[in-house]
């Protein structure tokens, strides 16, 4: 669909309906439109002006205010389209790739800039380098800012989510790197298909703050059951390797918070720390067995024959 927007030359919203039944007209008033003025001399022995009067919402009273800015699959479209007309309530908007315009300020409305700007091939000009960032860097911002306006839309069926973003996704690809950015997700969806058997639950969190165990003894050799109470990163998939704790706290802090840098260190983490392989992954899970096991035991003698030894005080 990302491609239909993007090659279509105007698209019609009926940004003032709630379902498919709404249509675009409205009956108004035209004069609820006008903007509000005084006359006023602002300096001293200064002649008497005329102001208008207008507030920085004005775009979100008058147009994004409505349900229909809310739908998931809107987002793509109003992104990619080169041109969008919106039928609001009180008068019509116009947006192209440079401007947001209406019938109240037929030349542009202050304070609001185009919705498209925040796609990358918009942001190829010198007032966008003016503060000296690299270009990767504000690209990456970008690509937050879409992201989390993303996140806020709402879906009837929540397995449209990625697919109605993939079109979007596709014009940051070239600029932030494919092998970064998009391309894990599909070997990760072609793994899970194909290894269907090997499916388990796993999860992003997995601590000993988030499971509570049966009260009573345990006994060796016998099944515990664990409850699992903190769900918000569990998901049915394969065996995942990730940084545990660190990872979690991070995204929590973007995710929670609404902490920028929370996101940025997590990613900035992965990536620098770059792709293991087995042999990295057979031995973590390895000493994270022998640290819970020997713990588990009070073997401090083992502890204090390997790297973990810092922790006990001399009995000297």
């Amino acid at each position: 669909m990302g491609l239909v927007y993007a090659n279509g030359l105007c698209n019609i919203a009926a940004s003032a309906s709630d379902g498919p039944d709404g249509g675009l007209f409205r009956s108004r008033n035209a004069e609820s439109i006008r903007l509000g003025c005084v006359r006023a001399d602002p300096l001293p022995d200064t002649r008497i002006q005329t102001f208008n009067i207008i507030d920085t919402l004005y775009t979100h009273r008058q147009l994004r205010h409505t349900p229909f800015f809310k739908r998931g699959w809107i987002f793509q479209e109003r992104m990619l389209a080169p041109r969008v007309i919106y039928f609001a309530e009180e008068q019509v908007f116009w947006e192209c790739y440079q401007e947001l315009k209406c019938e109240a300020f037929p030349t542009g409305i202050p304070f609001a800039g185009s919705f498209k700007a925040l796609l990358p091939e918009n942001l190829t000009n010198l007032s966008t380098w003016s503060w000296g960032e690299c270009v990767p860097c504000t690209m990456f911002r970008q690509w937050n800012r879409v992201v989390q306006g993303y996140s806020d839309s709402q879906f009837t069926f929540i397995n449209d989510k990625l697919p109605a973003f993939m079109g979007i996704a596709s014009y940051f690809e070239p600029l932030m790197g494919a092998d970064y950015a998009f391309a894990p997700y599909p070997q990760m969806a072609a793994a899970e298909k194909d290894n269907t058997d090997k499916l388990q639950v796993i999860h992003g969190d997995f601590w000993t703050g988030n499971i509570v165990l049966p009260n009573a003894a345990i006994k060796e050799g016998t099944e515990i059951p664990l409850f699992v109470v903190n769900w918000e990163l569990t998901r049915l998939g394969l065996p995942s390797v990730d940084f545990g704790q660190m990872i979690a706290e991070m995204y929590a802090l973007w995710l929670w918070k609404s902490v920028d840098a929370g996101l940025w260190m997590m990613e900035g983490f992965i990536k620098g720390y770059g792709a293991r392989g087995p042999e990295n992954y057979e031995r973590v899970v390895a000493v994270g067995r022998d640290i819970i096991v020997h713990a588990w035991k009070k073997d401090r003698e083992w502890f204090e024959e390997g790297d973990l030894a810092c922790l006990f005080r001399s009995e000297n």
